[in-house]
């Protein structure tokens, strides 16, 4: 990279970067008047027109957390055999229901 290219684009996508109030991030594109960094804590880009606010961060990605990682509660339908029924709350009598979308 040349000293000219440097100074308009001081990092390429990919880099490791550091904002000192948006945190950690990794540089996702990089255009003339600036770049877009997609921040750690946050999950979305960010565009900036000057990079100088950024600056190189030691911090390695994150590992991605899969989506399904939490245990679901197991429900056996036979627990509820001999329960009674809860009688259905409505918003408007017999025409629409309490806490349905």
């Amino acid at each position: 990279m040349t000293e000219a290219q440097t100074k308009t684009a001081p990092y390429k996508v990919g880099d490791r970067v550091e904002h000192g109030s948006l945190g950690h991030g990794t540089v996702v594109k990089i255009v003339a008047a600036g770049g877009q960094v997609c921040f750690d804590r946050f999950g979305q880009n960010v565009s900036f027109a000057h990079m100088e606010n950024l600056s190189p961060s030691d911090e390695a990605k994150p590992s991605p957390i899969a989506a399904n990682d939490n245990d679901l509660p197991f429900i056996n339908p036979a627990d509820w055999h001999g329960v009674p029924m809860p009688t259905r709350e409505w918003f408007l009598d017999g025409l629409i229901p309490k806490r349905q979308v």
